[in-house]
């Protein structure tokens, strides 16, 4: 028996399908959180989605930050020169659920332990606010360059991939893939004026299994992402000048270390400089 997982706006059912091996039930309390607001932000110009999305940015190169979020409010101060935020029906900050997925054995998981170039995340994308749900792809194909694709479906999540699914991973992926963990957390997205570099804040992170959660308040996760092989401009030195350095960051990982007994010895150091950083809190 597996469960089939499926999402309309805030509410969600779990249906049982006879013939696919493995279980991930919905959590019971998983929509039950808001997104809260964030001071800070109406000083900026604003953004609308239609111009985010003409940006592209799915082939690109990412450079992640993690700091405590007494940082991220002067930050934001100093970059409303910058850059605009995005900007939905007066809404800055937005609600994202994301259902990963991986083998048994996580395979996935393994090659990015393992210091893999070539590496893949697979994941159910839902947009908390608005209910907009997508399956996505992220390969990592060189060691800084990310190359994203995604299917919307607006099912929402499901734990038996369709032809479609199946065919946006390609023929890299051939084993079965089960959903392992939700991932969630609230973000603000800020794009350059010059257009050349876009910034995710992401915050009130959490992860989630059945019977087991953790989570790390007042911890922040920038990813600034671009063209350019390294980031450079006012934001990367903004960045800087707060003594906030680049490090390799990956939330399905983190988060699969933090609630699983996987081979971890990799991701410790990041997980102590993150449990450092936040007052996290572990519910089992």
């Amino acid at each position: 028996m597996n469960a089939v997982i499926r999402h309309d706006g805030a509410m969600a059912q779990i249906k049982e399908v006879s013939g696919v091996t493995g279980t991930m039930p919905l959590l019971p309390h998983l929509n039950q959180r808001t997104t809260r607001p964030r001071s800070g932000l109406d000083s900026f110009a604003p953004l609308t989605l239609a111009e985010l999305d003409s940006e592209g940015l799915l082939a690109r190169h990412d450079t992640k930050y993690v700091f405590h979020e007494s940082v991220l409010t002067r930050m934001l101060e100093e970059l409303v020169p910058w850059c605009r935020v995005l900007d939905i029906n007066g809404r800055r900050a937005f609600g994202y659920d994301s259902l990963y997925l991986d083998t048994a054995d996580r395979y996935l998981y393994r090659c990015h332990h393992q210091g893999h170039i070539r590496r893949t995340k697979v994941r159910w994308r839902v947009y908390r606010d608005s209910g907009r749900c997508y399956f996505e792809v992220k390969r990592k194909e060189t060691s800084d360059m990310t190359v994203k694709t995604r299917l919307e479906d607006p099912l929402g999540p499901q734990a038996v991939l369709s032809v479609r699914h199946r065919a946006l991973l390609g023929t890299q992926i051939l084993l079965p893939l089960n959903p392992v963990m939700w991932v969630r957390y609230d973000r603000i997205t800020l794009l350059a004026h010059d257009r050349s570099t876009k910034l995710t804040i992401d915050t009130n992170l959490e992860f989630l299994q059945e019977g087991a959660s953790r989570a790390f308040p007042g911890l922040v996760i920038a990813e600034i992402k671009t063209h350019a092989v390294r980031p450079r401009g006012p934001i990367a030195g903004l960045l800087a000048r707060h003594h906030v350095r680049p490090m390799s960051f990956s939330k399905y990982c983190a988060g699969l270390a933090a609630l699983e007994p996987v081979p971890s010895q990799f991701m410790r150091p990041v997980i102590r400089h993150v449990e450092r950083i936040s007052d996290h809190v572990t519910v089992r």
